[in-house]
């Protein structure tokens, strides 16, 4: 949860940043999800 409250606080000042970072996290929780699976 720690992780979307950062983004929030970033969407003001580095908006772009702070999208490529939710991209990132998005990414990585998926990956990890898939690694669970198998």
């Amino acid at each position: 949860m720690m992780k979307y409250r950062i983004r929030e606080m970033q969407k003001t000042q580095y908006p772009l940043l702070a999208d490529f970072l939710d991209e990132a996290i998005f990414l990585r929780d998926v990956f990890d999800n898939l690694k669970e699976r198998r």
